[in-house]
Parts: structure tokens; C-alpha cells; sequence
């Protein structure tokens, strides 16, 4: 073989080289860009998530605090006082 054809061969298995590695790296930019779409969806997802489960919770609070039952004092409190007053006006007269 002579030089020229050498140097050709060598010339076409670089060019093939360089075009595996141009592939390579276009696939993993394919690759890196849909990991990207993923997380930003994943991003989206977890934001929504988590204004859903910020309303759950201000619903229960809501619920709780409307269902609480009352204490004693809270029932009976202004009536208690009420009766003092009485008994102490009926206590003077």
C-alpha cells in the first residue's frame, strides 16, 4: 500500500471515529434534555401536590376548630355568672 492509501484509510476510520462520538454525544444530549423535561415536570407536580395538601390542611384546621366541642366553662360560664349577679341582688334585697 502506498502512503496516500494509508493516510486515506487512516483519514476515513477518524471520520468514523469522530461520527460514533458525534452520535455519542447527541443521544446523551437527547437523554440529558428529557431528564430535564422529567424534573421540571416532577417540580410542577410536587408544587401542586403540596398547594393541595396546604388547602387539606386549612380545610381540617377549619373542621376541627367547627366541630371542637366547648368546654364547661364556655357552656356554662355566662350562666354561672348570671346566677351569682341574681343571688347576690336577691342576697341584699
Amino acid at each position: 500500500m502506498t502512503s496516500q492509501v494509508k493516510t486515506i484509510a487512516k483519514l476515513e476510520e477518524t471520520l468514523a471515529n469522530k461520527e460514533k462520538e458525534l452520535a455519542a454525544t447527541e443521544r446523551i444530549n437527547y437523554i440529558n434534555e428529557r431528564m430535564l423535561e422529567v424534573k421540571d415536570k416532577e417540580i410542577a407536580g410536587v408544587n401542586r401536590n403540596f398547594d393541595q395538601m396546604k388547602d387539606v390542611a386549612d380545610r381540617a384546621i377549619k373542621l376541627a376548630e367547627m366541630g371542637k366541642p366547648k368546654s364547661v366553662w364556655e357552656e356554662w360560664g355566662p350562666l354561672g355568672i348570671i346566677a351569682v349577679i341574681i343571688v347576690t341582688i336577691a342576697s341584699v334585697l
